[in-house]
C-alpha cells in the first residue's frame, strides 16, 4: 500500500484532516488511517456539498459500515419528497474509480450502485432491527422513481468531483 504522502500531498492531507476534525489520531493504526480516512473524507465532503444544495442527510449505514455511503432527501416547500439521492464516495489518486463487484445466489455478477445492489441494500434496511433504517428502506422502495444516484470522488489534490456517468447502467434509478 502506498504511503499517505503518495496518495495526497502532505499539506492537502493535513488540511483535510483538520477540516473534518481528525487532528488527533492517537489510538488509530496507521494502516486504518490509510485505508479508511480518505474514503471517510470523501463522504464528509459529499455530505457538506449535498447539505449546501438543500438536501437533508439521513443516516443509512447498515452494521459494519455497509450499504449506502450517503442518503439524502430533497423536499419541496410543502414537505413532499422531490428527490432521494444515494451517493457512493471514493478516493482516487489517478481518476480511475472501481465500484465493488458482487455475485448473486446464482453466481451472476453485479456492481455496487446498480439496480440489484440498491434494491438489495434497501431490502436489508427494510428488515433491519433499527426502526429508522426500516422506515428509510421502505421509503426508498416506495419512491424508486425519485431516486438519483451519484458517485462522489475525492482526488489527490483534495478536490471532490461528482460522476453520475461512471455508474452502472440502470433501468430504474436516475
Amino acid at each position: 500500500m502506498p504511503e499517505m504522502a503518495e496518495l495526497l500531498h502532505p499539506e492537502t492531507y493535513k488540511r483535510l484532516i483538520k477540516e473534518i476534525g481528525l487532528e488527533q489520531t492517537k489510538g488509530y493504526k496507521l494502516s486504518y488511517l490509510k485505508n479508511q480516512t480518505l474514503g471517510w473524507i470523501a463522504e464528509q465532503r459529499g455530505i457538506k456539498t449535498l447539505q449546501r444544495a438543500g438536501y437533508e442527510i439521513i443516516d443509512s449505514k447498515l452494521p459494519g459500515n455497509k450499504g449506502f455511503d450517503i442518503t439524502a432527501i430533497k423536499r419541496a416547500a410543502g414537505g413532499e419528497i422531490k428527490e432521494i439521492m444515494i451517493a457512493e464516495s471514493k478516493y482516487s489518486a489517478n481518476g480511475r474509480v472501481k465500484l465493488a463487484r458482487y455475485k448473486d445466489a446464482d453466481n451472476l455478477p453485479f456492481l455496487q450502485m446498480d439496480d440489484q445492489w440498491i434494491r438489495g441494500v434497501t431490502n436489508k434496511m427494510g428488515r433491519s432491527g433499527n426502526a429508522k433504517l426500516r422506515e428509510l428502506g421502505n421509503l426508498i422502495s416506495k419512491n424508486e422513481g425519485l431516486v438519483k444516484r451519484q458517485l462522489n470522488v475525492l482526488d489527490a489534490s483534495g478536490k471532490t468531483k461528482w460522476f453520475p456517468n461512471k455508474l452502472p447502467k440502470s433501468e430504474i434509478f436516475k
